[in-house]
């Protein structure tokens, strides 16, 4: 078929296993879902923190409109911390399926490169 070239045993062995492994590492869902959930939900909290503490007529009048998607979230110190709880499972979700994605993605390009790899290899056998 086609001259493909064999790598000289000098440059196959400046990259071993190890470093395939590393670079191609799967993301922890769960440690992934935490990180986004806490910062979100951190944030959230403590935005409506400081305009409390900021004080005037209407307080967090922008920030009172987020109550349309995270349900019992008010700028009041109650509705922070339930805000805060809702913008955490939000986060939560939003970093596992980014985790979930970019691991089933990485892993289909992986199979895929190897079968077209074990194909080349049958094919110029033939």
């Amino acid at each position: 078929m086609k001259n493909v070239q064999k790598m000289s045993p000098r440059i196959e062995s400046a990259i071993p296993d190890e470093v395939l492994v590393r670079t191609f590492a799967r993301l922890d869902s769960i440690a992934l879902g935490l990180a986004v959930g806490l910062v979100a939900g951190a944030s959230l909290f403590t935005a409506t923190a400081i305009l409390i503490l900021k004080g005037g007529k209407d307080v967090g009048q922008n920030l009172s409109l987020l109550n349309q998607y995270l349900p019992g979230f008010a700028p009041t110190w109650s509705g922070g911390v339930i805000g805060g709880i809702d913008a955490f499972f939000f986060g939560f979700v939003v970093g596992w399926g980014i985790a979930f994605l970019r691991n089933s993605l990485l892993a289909a390009y992986v199979y895929m490169n190897a079968f077209w790899a074990r194909l080349d290899r049958f094919l110029d056998d033939m």
